[in-house]
């Protein structure tokens, strides 16, 4: 069983969590001063650390780990297709690229065929 103590910072972890997709979401708006690809991919890429974090404290349990990602996720879905089309960019794969096609990308640059984009 969890100390009081310990499920207060879980939850304050979790607070801390759906605060950070609500500011992925007003940078991607313009709302915050993140407008730059190279600073908004990275910050909303950060996002991704939360599972891990609120997974790895002692003062988990299923509701107090879903509860703020299923939050968050909801929050975040407004931009997912805008992240999944500026990352490739960021990461330096040339216009045109999208997320899900990085691996047919690469195959066919390898493979030496002009056509990869």
């Amino acid at each position: 069983m969890s100390s009081p103590g310990t499920i207060r910072v879980h939850r304050l972890l979790g607070c801390a969590a759906v605060l950070h997709a609500v500011l992925v979401v007003m940078a991607w708006i313009g709302w915050f001063p993140l407008q730059t690809d190279l600073l908004w991919v990275p910050f909303a890429t950060l996002w991704l650390v939360w599972p891990v974090v609120l997974s790895a404290h002692r003062g988990r349990s299923i509701l107090r780990v879903a509860v703020p990602l299923l939050i968050s996720l909801l929050i975040l879905s407004r931009v997912f297709d805008e992240y999944c089309f500026r990352l490739p960019v960021v990461l330096g794969f040339p216009p045109g690229v999208h997320l899900g096609g990085i691996s047919d990308y690469l195959s066919a640059r390898k493979a030496g065929r002009a056509e990869a984009l």
